[in-house]
């Protein structure tokens, strides 16, 4: 079962393992050998990289979170005017005109 292969292998390790001086491990160093065979990782360069632009339809629906959001916590120290009621309404038939658009792609998808 290949005895004759590990005992070589065997003497070969051993040979190998057999301390030396100094001035060969020097000369070891100096001549490269002991350097790794792995060559050194390259830098990353940007090129790489690319931009995947934000759905407009996701930052529109962000946009007008935000904004909602503002408005509930200012309503505590102001009067709600027309002005504002406008702008609530307005704002909830835009989100509702985005998420008619998601749903009608959406079936158009699946149909």
């Amino acid at each position: 079962m290949g005895t004759k292969k590990d005992s070589s292998l065997k003497a070969t390790i051993s040979s190998e393992n057999k301390p030396g001086t100094e001035e060969q491990a020097e000369e070891l160093v100096s001549s490269n050998v002991l350097k790794s065979p792995l060559p050194a990782k390259k830098p990353r360069s940007g090129a790489n990289h690319f931009h995947i632009a934000a759905d407009p339809l996701r930052v529109k629906s962000e946009e007008i979170r935000l904004r909602q959001s503002k408005r509930t916590q200012g309503l505590r120290t102001t009067e709600i005017s027309n002005q504002v009621l406008y702008e609530m309404l307005s704002d909830i038939l835009d989100n509702q005109a985005i998420l008619e658009a998601k749903l009608q792609r959406m079936m158009g998808t699946r149909g």
